[in-house]
């Protein structure tokens, strides 16, 4: 997007639907405040998305019509976050008209290797809002094959 930096803002709508129209509206008004986050992952540049990077070695076979993938679960943004690829957007990524505060991150061990986070959310603008907090691994120790950065799992609060 080399016209990023001349715009104040970006607001994209995906796939809206026929109230599309009234809810983009509503967004840009002000009269509802954005919720939704991204559910995939921009690339900084077109020579960085997937299919353009060396890194990546599928390609698709013409004359049988088929692809072998051997990303395993580094496949959509994991393989941006495990290839260390420049990214514009990441997935998950989105604005609001209202702020959150986070206090008192606590984690738990669960069951077996399994974890509980849980996080104190205010919401200290004068809008009510939806936050969507996205724990991230970062741990090296970990022994499944994530790359670090990857979404563990998430929960919208309105508040």
């Amino acid at each position: 997007m080399p016209w990023l930096d001349q715009v104040s803002s970006v607001l994209w709508m995906g796939n809206p639907g026929q109230e599309g129209g009234r809810a983009t509206a509503a967004l840009l008004f002000g009269d509802h405040n954005p919720e939704g986050r991204l559910p995939l992952t921009y690339p900084s540049s077109v020579d960085a998305t997937v299919t353009r990077n060396p890194a990546y070695p599928e390609r698709m076979n013409t004359e049988t019509g088929t692809a072998l993938f051997s990303e395993g679960m580094n496949s959509a943004y994991r393989w941006y976050l495990s290839t260390n690829t420049s990214i514009l957007f990441p997935f998950g990524f989105g604005k609001s008209y209202t702020r959150f505060e986070y206090k008192n991150l606590r984690i738990e061990r669960d069951r077996g290797s399994s974890f509980k986070v849980s996080v104190d959310i205010t919401n200290t603008g004068s809008r009510t809002g939806v936050d969507v907090p996205s724990p991230h691994r970062t741990s090296s120790r970990c022994k499944l094959r994530i790359p670090r950065g990857a979404v563990c799992c998430f929960d919208p609060c309105r508040i």
